[in-house]
């Protein structure tokens, strides 16, 4: 695949797709925070991201994530909170 955008245009898709990443953590955070360990349930996934991104297709898009990384991104965020 081409890109006539060059070098800022893959800088400017990183930082965007690493920013939708942050902000989809800190929303699925504060639902942990709010609301306990419950929230971070494997089938809230598909909620936080009803949530964030309107749809899997948009959050595909934004995160710059197969389905498969959204999930595995998901599943790592847990590891990380319980030092797993």
């Amino acid at each position: 695949m081409v890109y006539r955008h060059g070098y800022q245009g893959r800088q400017r898709r990183v930082y965007h797709s690493q920013q939708g990443q942050r902000e989809f953590d800190n929303l699925i955070l504060q639902y942990y925070i709010n609301n306990g360990f419950k929230e971070l349930g494997s089938d809230n996934l598909k909620t936080f991201i009803t949530i964030k991104f309107n749809s899997m297709s948009d959050a595909k898009e934004r995160l710059g994530m197969s389905v498969s990384d959204i999930r595995d991104h998901y599943f790592e965020l847990q590891r990380r909170l319980y030092g797993a």
